[in-house]
């Protein structure tokens, strides 16, 4: 009537169905890793497709501080010398954060980001090694940008110095001021033609035609230089895809 129960055919019987529901498990898993990294792979060819396409109001909820007007972009390229690019203009890749970032705003919103931005260094266009920093971002449409994620090191201070000159004609005007200024006060007397100086005023004048002469050179120069090496201000080239 009752049938006797062999313990090792039980073992056997209980392993067997472990392993099913182990296997099944891990079937499972897999998909899910394959649906994800399928998923990864087609938001960074998203990136690097350059549909114009904008985000829409489904992206409302977006941090507003993260969100950047054409404007303060383009103040802030020109005034740093880096370019605001489409995505797919970049040479490099995309860091994982940046993709998980991505998936996670698009899980949020239902929908996908179609069109990507970044701000890098005009050599983030150039070369894959180099590690300047760059920022990704999302168009929302109307001139908005969402950022989405830096990578990078950080800009040194003394960049903000060395770009100043270079960001149009009246900042190069000023620096050729300052530097023709700065010369005359440290060029040495004796260096000044052979003059009686009879009075502090003769020389004052003559140092002030002298910061004339420097500043006239240097900034005369350094248009003829930028003429020859094709090199124009960042306010002309922030958003240029030309290497300039």
């Amino acid at each position: 009537m009752w049938k006797s129960i062999d313990v090792v055919e039980e073992l056997n019987k209980e392993k067997y169905n472990t392993q099913k529901k182990q296997d099944a498990l891990l079937v499972e898993v897999e998909d899910i890793l394959q649906t994800d990294a399928s998923k990864e792979n087609e938001i960074k060819n998203r990136i690097f497709a350059g549909n114009a396409t904008p985000v829409n109001d489904a992206f409302s909820f977006l941090e507003k501080e993260n969100i950047y007007s054409v404007e303060v972009i383009r103040k802030t390229c020109a005034k740093y010398r880096l370019r605001f690019l489409d995505a797919e203009l970049f040479k490099g890749e995309i860091p994982e954060e940046a993709i998980f970032k991505i998936k996670e705003i698009e899980k949020r919103a239902g929908t996908k980001i179609e069109s990507f931005k970044i701000i890098a260094p005009a050599v983030r266009f150039k070369l894959k090694d180099s590690t300047k920093d760059p920022v990704l971002l999302a168009d929302l449409g109307n001139g908005k940008y969402y950022k989405i994620h830096k990578w990078g090191n950080d800009m040194s201070a003394i960049s903000r110095v060395l770009s100043f000159p270079l960001q149009n004609a009246t900042h190069l005007g000023i620096t050729a001021v300052i530097f023709g200024i700065l010369t005359s006060i440290l060029l040495p007397d004796s260096f000044l033609p052979a003059t009686s100086w009879d009075s502090v005023f003769k020389l004052g004048l003559t140092k002030i035609y002298l910061s004339f002469i420097f500043a006239s050179f240097f900034f005369v120069g350094s248009l003829i230089l930028g003429i020859l090496t094709s090199k124009e201000f960042s306010e002309d080239v922030w958003n240029s895809k030309f290497f300039n």
